[in-house]
């Protein structure tokens, strides 16, 4: 996947790499002690990015590209922080951030059955309570927070926060490389089947595999009609969204093989970004569950 050493297949084969193993449960925005727990993720990422900058001596050669990104809870984080890590930088000129999202389009959207889980848009709202998030969320979600002022914890869902990165203090948007399954595989295990998990190739029944179609149709329609639409600058974002069942593959072989209908595969859509600045969106366009190249 995305750590591979492969130059053939993964445009950051040569980049030096720092990874933040996840052990906070809170997107890495949290910033509280609950329950005899502390989350404190916000602490975790500022802590680690004032040391990698400090032990690489980051920012010190010319057209030095920082690419701070995450994967499902990790995503979310990366969302959240990618303006902060920019303004951050924002002074050195020797260094230009760039975002890979993977997997925090999280939509507003309520559980196939509610006896067997809560939904996403609960356990968000809990968090923002409990866990001190609302920093993180509010400076990183842009004017989002502007937008839903009844309810600003919303900003820390993909479908709400991803289409106002750039938007709180400059008027430039961070360029971005957004994945999103059009059939996210953690959503969709934990909001129809009650699995604390992802499951292994579902067996829907025809009731729910509707919630699951529609699910689909919601993430498609919103990535469509919000990103890059709301941005200041659209030719900063990629997006890549397969019509598939699947979240959390760029650690994977899939980073290179699961393809969109046009082609495109997420080691493409960021080498394009990367390599040649060139914004892409691919965003499956079909009917019907996994009818992408799945």
């Amino acid at each position: 996947g995305i750590f591979s050493s492969d130059t053939k297949l993964n445009p950051l084969a040569s980049a030096t790499k720092v990874y933040i193993p996840y052990c906070t449960s809170d997107a890495y925005a949290g910033d509280a002690s609950f329950g005899g727990w502390e989350f404190r993720g916000g602490a975790v990422v500022d802590a680690v990015l004032s040391d990698v900058t400090s032990f690489l001596d980051l920012g010190s050669k010319a057209s030095t590209k920082l690419v701070f990104g995450g994967g499902s809870a990790g995503g979310r984080g990366a969302m959240l922080w990618l303006d902060r890590v920019r303004d951050r930088f924002s002074t050195n000129s020797n260094i230009s951030v760039l975002g890979f999202l993977d997997s925090p389009y999280y939509l507003d959207i309520e559980p196939y059955d509610t006896n067997d889980f809560v939904g996403f848009p609960s356990l968000t709202r809990l968090a923002d309570q409990n866990f001190n998030t609302s920093n993180i969320v509010l400076t990183g979600s842009g004017k989002c927070s502007d937008v839903l002022f009844q309810a600003p914890w919303k900003c820390a869902l993909g479908q709400y926060a991803a289409s106002h990165i750039g938007t709180y203090r400059t008027n430039t948007t961070t360029p971005f490389v957004l994945i999103a399954s059009q059939f996210d595989g953690w959503q969709l295990s934990n909001s129809v089947l009650g699995y604390n998990g992802i499951a292994s190739d579902p067996n829907f029944d025809d009731d729910q595999l509707e919630y699951v179609v529609a699910f689909g149709k919601s993430t498609k329609a919103s990535l469509s009609a919000t990103v890059p639409g709301r941005l200041v600058d659209s030719s900063m974002v990629s997006i890549f969204s397969p019509a598939c069942y699947s979240h959390h593959v760029s650690e994977k072989y899939n980073f290179w093989t699961d393809q969109t209908l046009d082609g495109a595969s997420q080691s493409t859509t960021l080498a394009a970004f990367l390599l040649n600045n060139t914004a892409s969106i691919h965003i499956d366009d079909c009917d019907g569950y996994e009818c992408g190249a799945c």
